[in-house]
């Protein structure tokens, strides 16, 4: 009787930071031009500009069923008040515990008191709403997705990764590597990896844990733990709509089950797909907006707040912060002439903090990267995702690895050039800008490989929404 009732099926997203609102939004735009469709927005957490996303929910006028620090209580089903009241008990106990050497345990039992609470809430939320489909940018261990996948399992309903980005061990390796809380060597972490041992993951002689005992040991003793905690993604769901052959290929080789990933394309291609059946008037658009010359070619930067202090003083950097290794490049780019060199913010970044870089000659564009990718000519980034998005649309891609992480990710690529050192990149750059030969090559090889990376034929929206009404149908 319920499905009768119901005009449309409720899609409920949920963002937990700003790459992940960045990753959904477009999808959730997209889902409103479908009638049967009534897109709802959870937000599971505060990030630093969360108060922008919410302003754009506002301005889209997307609903928004939980913004973060609105109490989730209200969601906590009438019958289950004495169980929060004897949690609320057993929290103000747990939070006198006066010994550092008891602060473990302390964090191991908060832990699972909140994951717990959370779940039953967010089933009441699911039951409540009467949602049809719960959907996520990612699976990610140290966020608590695992709760809503297994709330949306609890309701019989479907959960679908949308996933920004894919990556294996040796990223979250690299991050962690020199971090006290991950080391395997620890008693705790040694102690509860010895029984779990999925948890723990070794390279170049140094043994980790992905989480420390404390927040790994609650997820497993609550069955929110993945399959593979060192794998981003790694979890119960049950699809996963990628953008890309590229994408679905890496998913198989980290063990995901082939038929539960699709090749769909994302709503982010289709508009890259609709400025480039019209590049002409929407550059000379960007320039207008800009005040740029619309006849010079543009370098666009993907620029992201890299944390040079993450490995301590254990790597021979060549920047010893952002500000330096961020001058350094602009500086180099605007000194090359008879070119625009746009910058595109990560969306962690605020603008007002940022603005500076336009002192020094370049323009920091106010569009999503996806709108300004495919109207630049050369696109540099340090290691992110967008540089899918740069090969998709033929661009060829300067990788600044700064921080040496030497990924192999997009080798196949030949338009592609990843480089560490200043001499290097102001090589390839001269190569790049002044040899027109080299330019024309590198867009060549590109294009050999754009369609592997990305599907920029319009209808991935229409693939999107035939696999959501199947879902649910």
């Amino acid at each position: 009787m319920r499905n009768i009732i119901k005009k449309t099926k409720k899609v409920l997203f949920v963002i937990h930071l700003d790459t992940m609102f960045k990753v959904l939004e477009p999808n959730i735009k997209k889902l409103q031009e479908f009638p049967n469709f009534t897109p709802l927005v959870f937000f599971a957490s505060k990030y630093e500009n969360y108060d922008r996303d919410i302003e754009i929910c506002e301005f889209e006028r997307y609903e928004v069923i939980h913004s973060y620090g609105e109490p989730l209580q209200k969601f906590t089903p009438p019958g289950n008040q004495k169980i929060s009241n004897v949690r609320v008990s057993i929290r103000k106990i747990i939070k006198i515990f006066p010994f550092p050497m008891l602060w473990r345990i302390r964090t191991l039992l908060l832990t699972i008191i909140g994951l717990h609470k959370k779940l039953i809430e967010i089933i009441f939320l699911i039951r409540s709403h009467e949602i049809d489909i719960l959907i996520l940018a990612g699976d990610i261990v140290h966020y608590d997705t695992s709760v809503f996948i297994k709330a949306a399992h609890s309701c019989n309903i479907c959960t679908v990764i949308i996933p920004g980005w894919v990556s294996g061990p040796h990223e979250h390796w690299d991050v962690f590597k020199y971090n006290p809380e991950h080391q395997g060597s620890k008693f705790s972490n040694r102690v509860y990896s010895f029984f779990f041992p999925k948890w723990i993951y070794e390279e170049q002689g140094i043994r980790l844990v992905r989480l420390p005992a404390e927040l790994a040991l609650p997820r497993e003793l609550l069955r929110l733990a993945p399959p593979k905690p060192w794998v981003v993604h790694s979890g119960y769901w049950d699809l996963m709509l990628v953008e890309s052959e590229y994408a679905r290929d890496y998913c198989i080789r980290d063990g995901f089950n082939p038929e539960k990933i699709i090749v769909t394309g994302s709503a982010a291609q289709d508009k890259m797909a609709e400025i480039l059946d019209k590049f002409l008037d929407n550059k000379v658009e960007l320039s207008t907006e800009l005040k740029i010359n619309a006849d010079l070619p543009i370098i666009l930067v993907g620029l992201n707040e890299i944390d040079f202090n993450m490995h301590g003083d254990m790597l021979d950097l060549l920047f010893r912060n952002n500000l330096e290794y961020t001058e350094f490049l602009i500086k180099t780019l605007v000194s090359i002439p008879r070119h625009s060199i746009l910058i595109s913010l990560h969306p962690s970044m605020v603008y007002e903090k940022h603005k500076y870089i336009e002192k020094w000659g370049a323009k920091i564009v106010h569009k999503k990267t996806f709108e300004s990718m495919p109207l630049c000519d050369i696109y540099i980034a340090n290691i992110s995702s967008t540089i899918n998005w740069a090969i998709a649309c033929g661009k060829p891609v300067i990788i600044y690895d700064v921080m040496c992480s030497r990924s192999t990710d997009w080798d196949m690529a030949k338009g592609v050039f990843r480089i560490e050192s200043k001499a290097e990149f102001n090589q390839i750059l001269t190569k790049l800008t002044k040899d027109q030969k080299f330019f024309m090559d590198a867009c060549t090889n590109q294009a050999e490989s754009a369609h592997y990376f990305g599907v920029l034929d319009g209808k991935a929206g229409e693939r999107m929404m035939n696999v959501l009404n199947n879902l649910t149908s």
